[in-house]
């Protein structure tokens, strides 16, 4: 499951980037706050990746970057932001939705399925 949630987590960020590309103009601060959401999405999915076992941790941040992305994306779409044309719905951020929801609900999963005993005993007591 975290291979899963890393492939998303890093499509969920390039996502992200061409829903940027695709905006327009952008405030200054508006680029810098979606890179540092990228970069943070892109370090989550490292991390989901390349650990052998993952801690709640880097779940739980996984979770959070999902969420932020989601909330701006819902914020973004029906509001606008400053210095953005009149606020709509596109198929990228119809995608950008659907993919953080699904890193929503995979972190979920995971952070509602039970957990091992990770104690080992190396002799019969």
């Amino acid at each position: 499951m975290r291979r899963a949630a890393a492939v998303l987590t890093g499509a969920l960020a390039t996502l992200v980037t061409f829903e940027l590309a695709g905006a327009g103009h952008v405030e200054g601060y508006g680029i810098a706050l979606v890179g540092t959401v990228v970069a943070a999405a892109v370090t989550a999915a490292v991390r989901l990746w390349r650990a052998a076992v993952c801690t709640p941790e880097v779940w739980m941040a996984t979770g959070l970057i999902a969420g932020v992305v989601v909330t701006g994306q819902l914020l973004a779409s029906w509001l606008g932001g400053p210095g953005m044309a009149a606020p709509q719905w596109t198929a990228t951020g119809f995608a950008v939705m659907a993919v953080g929801v699904a890193v929503l609900l995979l972190v979920g999963c995971v952070a509602l399925a039970p957990r091992k005993d990770d104690r080992r005993h190396p002799y019969a007591l």
